[in-house]
Protein backbone atom coordinates (compact mmCIF):
# COMPACT_ATOMS: atom_id res chain seq x y z
CA UNK A 1 0.00 0.00 0.00
CA UNK A 2 1.39 3.40 -0.85
CA UNK A 3 0.52 6.82 0.87
CA UNK A 4 -0.07 10.16 -0.37
CA UNK A 5 0.59 12.81 1.83
CA UNK A 6 -1.23 15.89 0.49
CA UNK A 7 -0.08 19.71 2.35
CA UNK A 8 -2.62 22.31 1.23
CA UNK A 9 -2.30 25.92 2.61
CA UNK A 10 -6.22 26.69 1.39
CA UNK A 11 -8.74 24.52 0.02
CA UNK A 12 -10.02 25.29 -3.39
CA UNK A 13 -11.26 22.20 -4.50
CA UNK A 14 -10.89 18.55 -4.84
CA UNK A 15 -8.53 16.39 -6.44
CA UNK A 16 -9.33 12.82 -7.76
CA UNK A 17 -6.49 10.18 -8.46
CA UNK A 18 -7.40 6.64 -9.56
CA UNK A 19 -5.58 4.06 -8.26
CA UNK A 20 -3.28 4.22 -11.72
CA UNK A 21 -2.19 7.52 -11.21
CA UNK A 22 -0.57 6.58 -7.80
CA UNK A 23 3.34 6.82 -7.80
CA UNK A 24 6.06 6.97 -5.48
CA UNK A 25 5.46 10.47 -5.37
CA UNK A 26 3.70 12.46 -6.29
CA UNK A 27 3.82 16.62 -6.70
CA UNK A 28 1.81 19.49 -7.60
CA UNK A 29 1.17 23.22 -6.62
CA UNK A 30 -2.73 24.46 -6.88
CA UNK A 31 -2.10 28.64 -6.99
CA UNK A 32 -5.22 30.62 -6.65
CA UNK A 33 -4.85 34.12 -7.96
CA UNK A 34 -7.02 36.98 -5.92
CA UNK A 35 -9.54 38.50 -8.29
CA UNK A 36 -11.62 42.00 -7.43
CA UNK A 37 -15.22 41.67 -7.94
CA UNK A 38 -16.67 44.74 -6.84
CA UNK A 39 -15.82 48.19 -5.25
CA UNK A 40 -17.53 49.36 -2.91
CA UNK A 41 -19.12 52.80 -3.99
CA UNK A 42 -17.92 54.95 -0.96
CA UNK A 43 -14.18 54.31 -1.65
CA UNK A 44 -14.11 55.93 -4.87
CA UNK A 45 -16.93 59.00 -4.48
CA UNK A 46 -15.41 61.90 -3.47
CA UNK A 47 -17.66 64.29 -1.06
CA UNK A 48 -18.11 67.15 -3.32
CA UNK A 49 -19.79 70.68 -1.18
CA UNK A 50 -20.37 74.09 -2.28
CA UNK A 51 -20.23 76.57 0.31
CA UNK A 52 -21.86 79.24 1.04
CA UNK A 53 -25.31 78.80 -0.21
CA UNK A 54 -26.96 80.90 -0.98
CA UNK A 55 -23.82 82.75 -2.27
CA UNK A 56 -23.76 86.47 -2.89
CA UNK A 57 -22.40 85.06 -6.08
CA UNK A 58 -18.64 83.84 -5.15
CA UNK A 59 -18.67 80.44 -3.67
CA UNK A 60 -15.99 77.46 -3.19
CA UNK A 61 -16.19 73.68 -4.41
CA UNK A 62 -15.03 71.34 -2.36
CA UNK A 63 -13.71 67.80 -3.64
CA UNK A 64 -12.65 65.52 -1.11
CA UNK A 65 -11.76 61.95 -1.45
CA UNK A 66 -9.42 59.27 -0.71
CA UNK A 67 -6.90 59.46 -3.55
CA UNK A 68 -5.87 62.05 -6.51
CA UNK A 69 -8.60 62.54 -9.58
CA UNK A 70 -7.46 62.82 -13.20
CA UNK A 71 -9.33 65.19 -15.18
CA UNK A 72 -12.21 67.09 -13.18
CA UNK A 73 -14.37 69.80 -15.03
CA UNK A 74 -16.72 72.08 -12.81
CA UNK A 75 -19.53 73.38 -15.18
CA UNK A 76 -22.05 75.91 -13.95
CA UNK A 77 -25.54 75.94 -15.76
CA UNK A 78 -28.44 78.20 -15.63
CA UNK A 79 -32.27 76.42 -14.86
CA UNK A 80 -32.49 76.49 -18.70
CA UNK A 81 -29.16 74.31 -19.36
CA UNK A 82 -27.50 77.28 -20.22
CA UNK A 83 -23.17 76.46 -19.22
CA UNK A 84 -22.57 80.04 -17.63
CA UNK A 85 -18.66 78.89 -16.75
CA UNK A 86 -16.45 75.79 -17.05
CA UNK A 87 -13.44 75.42 -15.91
CA UNK A 88 -10.83 72.30 -16.23
CA UNK A 89 -7.74 71.09 -14.54
CA UNK A 90 -5.65 68.07 -15.39
CA UNK A 91 -5.12 66.48 -11.98
CA UNK A 92 -6.50 67.34 -8.86
CA UNK A 93 -5.64 66.24 -5.22
CA UNK A 94 -7.75 64.00 -2.86
CA UNK A 95 -8.59 67.37 -1.39
CA UNK A 96 -9.00 70.52 -3.65
CA UNK A 97 -10.72 73.99 -3.53
CA UNK A 98 -11.87 75.99 -6.24
CA UNK A 99 -13.01 79.28 -5.93
CA UNK A 100 -15.59 80.52 -8.33
CA UNK A 101 -17.18 84.54 -8.79
CA UNK A 102 -20.74 84.67 -10.53
CA UNK A 103 -21.64 88.45 -8.64
CA UNK A 104 -21.79 89.50 -12.26
CA UNK A 105 -24.81 87.03 -12.53
CA UNK A 106 -28.44 87.56 -11.80
CA UNK A 107 -30.12 86.72 -8.53
CA UNK A 108 -31.70 82.50 -9.15
CA UNK A 109 -30.74 79.39 -8.91
CA UNK A 110 -27.98 78.19 -10.60
CA UNK A 111 -26.81 74.11 -11.00
CA UNK A 112 -22.85 72.94 -10.30
CA UNK A 113 -21.68 70.36 -12.04
CA UNK A 114 -18.73 68.27 -10.68
CA UNK A 115 -17.01 65.34 -13.21
CA UNK A 116 -14.30 63.14 -12.57
CA UNK A 117 -13.39 61.06 -15.28
CA UNK A 118 -10.51 59.23 -13.42
CA UNK A 119 -13.37 57.83 -10.90
CA UNK A 120 -16.39 58.48 -13.87
CA UNK A 121 -18.32 60.30 -10.87
CA UNK A 122 -20.39 63.13 -11.55
CA UNK A 123 -22.56 65.46 -8.78
CA UNK A 124 -25.09 68.22 -9.61
CA UNK A 125 -25.12 70.42 -6.85
CA UNK A 126 -27.87 73.75 -6.89
CA UNK A 127 -26.50 77.18 -5.49
CA UNK A 128 -28.80 80.17 -4.82
CA UNK A 129 -27.80 83.48 -5.69
CA UNK A 130 -29.05 86.97 -3.83
CA UNK A 131 -26.76 89.59 -3.59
Amino acid sequence: MKKIVFYLSAVIGFVFISKSQVATTLNFSIAQTPCLTGLSATEIQPVISVFPNPSNGSFMVNVKGKKDFLSPVIKVSSLLGETILQTEEKKISSDYSKQLDLSALPNGIYFVHVTITGASYSKVLRIAINH
